[in-house]
């Protein structure tokens, strides 16, 4: 089963979400703020995740299966993850998790490894690009994509490259190297290789 999680970052349209999901077939998580987009455009909520504090229509929460956040040691996404991990969704597709809070975009890229070491597929997604992660190899179709770039997740990451602008064969990246910023494709599918896990920014 897959699921969707709506943060409260910025969001502007749900023409975005229609791509890539189908609201009527997942299960849908409104994390705080986010419900405000959800129940504005008469999307359907399964479950409310938050200590509620930035939900315009508090009525609405006693409607809809709903865990309150007592423990603020806990982000209210990361307690959506660790949900999404212990009813074991297959993917996961996050929206509303980027914005003016690099900080909490930040922690949120961090989450999405989570997913990963729990073998759940993840993608992060906004109007400027699609993140993901991946290891081992994988191939990635131009689509409607401009650039894509790699951004090593461990030390020692060994990356090849095929099929793009700029290729790699088992290059080494340190987690301060630029490198792997802004590559095109040369060719319409690109074939990347990684020995540790990644993240990828698909880029609009």
């Amino acid at each position: 089963m897959e699921a969707v999680i709506f943060g409260n970052g910025e969001f502007k349209t749900f023409d975005i979400v229609r791509k890539f999901v189908d609201l009527n077939d997942v299960f849908t998580i409104g994390v705080d703020g986010g419900c405000n987009y959800l129940i504005e455009n008469n999307i359907k909520i399964d479950l409310v995740i938050g200590d509620f504090d930035s939900i315009k229509y508090k009525n609405f929460i006693d409607k809809v299966l709903n865990i309150k956040k007592i423990d603020m040691d806990y982000s209210d996404l990361e307690i959506a993850t660790n949900y999404c991990i212990d009813k074991k969704f297959s993917k996961v597709y996050l929206f509303g998790c980027t914005g003016k809070r690099s900080d909490h975009f930040l922690f949120n890229l961090r989450l999405m490894n989570k997913f990963f070491q729990n073998n759940i597929e993840v993608s992060m997604i906004d109007e400027f690009n699609v993140i993901t992660t991946f290891d081992g190899e994988r191939v990635f179709e131009k689509d409607n994509f401009e650039f894509f770039s790699l951004v090593p997740i461990y030390e020692n990451t060994v990356v090849s490259i095929s099929g793009a602008e700029y290729e790699l064969n088992n290059k080494e990246l340190d987690m301060i190297s630029a490198l792997t910023l802004s590559n095109k494709w040369k060719k319409e599918k690109v074939n990347i290789r990684v020995n540790k896990p990644v993240f990828i920014y698909l880029v609009f």
